[in-house]
């Protein structure tokens, strides 16, 4: 009864959000794959079949050359939904609209999941406090899959295309005109996949001369560089994010004496790299030890998270996935920070929570030993003892309420994306 209750929760949610349409769609997809699997099981799909369905988000975009007479950038992404212009879809949207702006050019938003919803992206321009670029074109084939989508994509000699991930990359292979494309690269995407054929098309992707990346943070950078990536370095730039004063600072409560303190853990259980169990893990031995205790309201912050209760009886609150404005109210609110990510860059959490008054406890990876960004950032190894006592000082840093206010005064965080994206938006100049 639990899987059908969530099954009719996601399909309102759906309904609500993207319209009966997507929901179709939904179902279609779900029974094509049944059906598909049905004619695997009996030999009845070809070669093509086989490699389309397993391979979908690297579908290609069907496209006519046209000409243009203007430059136009084109931003290629899964989902425009509101749910998902959080994090790197938000940055690159940004680097996208900053550039557009000061080139004075227009903008075409691609996606490939979802049909796209202007209103979406109106409301992400006043949140993010953007200039709307001079025109707003879009674009999806999300439904592709029905056969009914005839409309193909112009493409001109004039368009700019930015991706922004491994397989939107891929699809702007087949479809560039222009010497160089661009790729906004956010994560060690090969990560991703366990020796297998994506990791393959991944890296195969990273090794295109054609591309020039733009990486999120010199982290990140310097793993590509030191980790033999030598494409990605010699032919990439890289920026340090920003967090808008609007969304990311302190509240008057930050740094007042307080008797209860709340602890954000950034629970993302089907992302692997963010260690939910390990998470999990340190939060329960953290209670058993008596490191956290009464005084302490936790908060879970993630989508399919299983409803747990600690042996002591402590209950977390549950909050899911939630809107930028929710998310930021309660950044506000949050004392401490349990925000992992087991892989070379800083990730968005630990500064969100640092940008906006608190202390995060995060972890160390290969060239990733400290988070220079803010004295509020403690940085542990993986073990759990390391984490317990990494778990400890912070605490202490959040109850030392002089210390904890002056870190924050002197972060390093920028708040300003015009200057984050200052040299990158130059190096595209050089290839337009």
């Amino acid at each position: 009864m639990s899987e059908i209750k969530r099954i009719l929760k996601k399909s309102k949610q759906i309904l609500v959000s993207d319209g009966p349409k997507a929901l179709l769609i939904g179902i279609f997809s779900k029974v094509r794959g049944r059906l598909l699997a049905n004619r695997l099981n009996h030999g009845q799909l070809t070669v093509r079949e086989v490699l389309s369905n397993k391979f979908s988000n690297i579908q290609p975009l069907q496209f006519m050359k046209v000409d243009r007479s203007e430059y136009r950038l084109n931003i290629v992404t899964d989902s425009l939904r509101g749910d998902s212009l959080l994090g790197g879809v938000a940055t690159a949207l940004i680097l996208a609209v900053q550039y557009c702006n000061k080139e004075n050019i227009p903008l075409r938003i691609i996606t490939r999941t979802a049909e796209t919803n202007p209103l979406d992206f109106e409301n992400f321009l006043k949140m993010m406090e953007l200039k709307k670029p001079i025109g707003v074109e879009y674009y999806t084939d999300y439904d592709r899959y029905l056969k009914r989508n005839h409309h193909k994509l112009e493409v001109s000699e004039k368009d700019i295309f930015i991706a922004t991930s491994w397989w939107s990359a891929h699809n702007i292979q087949s479809i560039n005109l222009r010497k160089h494309f661009f790729y906004i690269l956010q994560e060690v995407e090969p990560l991703f996949y366990p020796n297998s054929d994506e990791q393959l098309l991944c890296e195969e992707v990273l090794n295109n001369r054609d591309i020039k990346f733009i990486i999120n943070s010199k982290l990140l950078y310097d793993y590509y560089d030191n980790n033999n990536y030598v494409n990605v370095a010699k032919n990439g730039v890289y920026f340090e994010p920003a967090f808008i004063k609007k969304l990311y600072s302190a509240s008057e409560a930050s740094f007042k004496e307080k008797k209860k303190f709340n602890l954000f853990f950034y629970s993302r259980l089907k992302n692997p790299r963010n260690l939910f169990y390990r998470g999990l893990d340190i939060i329960d031995e953290a209670l058993a030890k008596g490191i956290l205790d009464e005084n302490w309201n936790i908060f879970f912050v993630g989508s399919d998270v299983p409803l747990v209760t600690f042996p002591n009886g402590t209950q977390p609150k549950f909050l899911g996935q939630i809107s930028w404005f929710e998310y930021s109210s309660f950044l506000k609110t949050v004392d401490l920070g349990l925000c992992l990510m087991h892989t070379p860059h800083p990730s968005y959490p630990p500064l969100d929570v640092v940008s906006s008054g608190g202390v995060v406890l995060t972890n160390t990876y290969r060239n990733k030993k400290e988070l220079y960004y803010s004295k509020n950032i403690i940085c542990r190894d993986l073990e759990k003892k390391e984490l317990l006592s990494g778990l400890e000082e912070a605490i202490r840093l959040v109850k030392n309420r002089e210390d904890r206010k002056m870190n924050y005064e002197n972060n390093s965080i920028g708040t300003n994306w015009e200057k984050s994206f200052k040299e990158a938006i130059e190096y595209m100049n050089n290839y337009k």
